[in-house]
């Protein structure tokens, strides 16, 4: 990513969190100042910790946002709002994945989802894993099979 790409991810981040996530408005600055300070952080380690951060663009604009810590933590995937329901938060998953398949065939990859975001989560193929916590916005663990995932692409890919 880019310095670039990393001022519109903080701008990305806050507008998804304010417009999605049902809490007051002090708790989603907490998000967002939580979120933001979590990339920054995995960029600046990036040579230490082999983490996945992926941009998606659209008209030279970054529209969503993925960042995947290792070991296999799905820990940031925002979608700007006005592009919600057009795939792109799925193709960032579905990109994450292959990257991790190619070195941890193996893995799972786990994320605490937010209650808005359960259903999507479910519907790209992962499985919740235990009851939510009551946290801003909501706390849903989930995992995914990286090769079950992976198995289930269509032949063409």
């Amino acid at each position: 990513m880019t310095a670039k790409d990393t001022q519109a991810g903080i701008r990305l981040i806050r507008e998804a969190i304010s417009q999605c996530v049902t809490t007051n408005l002090d708790e989603a600055d907490d998000l967002a100042a939580c979120c933001v300070e979590e990339m920054l952080t995995s960029l600046l380690s990036a040579a230490i910790e082999p983490d996945i951060h992926l941009a998606y663009e659209v008209d030279e604009q970054v529209v969503g946002l993925l960042l995947l810590k290792h070991p296999h933590r799905l820990s940031n995937l925002f979608v700007s709002p006005c592009y919600h329901h057009q795939g792109i938060a799925q193709a960032l998953i579905q990109r994450a994945v292959e990257m991790t398949y190619l070195r941890y065939p193996d893995a799972v990859i786990t994320l605490n989802s937010s209650t808005y975001a359960q259903g999507f989560y479910r519907a790209v193929g992962f499985e919740q894993t235990g009851e939510g916590e009551l946290h801003p916005g909501g706390c849903i663990p989930f995992q995914l099979s990286v090769a079950r995932y992976i198995d289930n692409l269509p032949a063409s890919h």
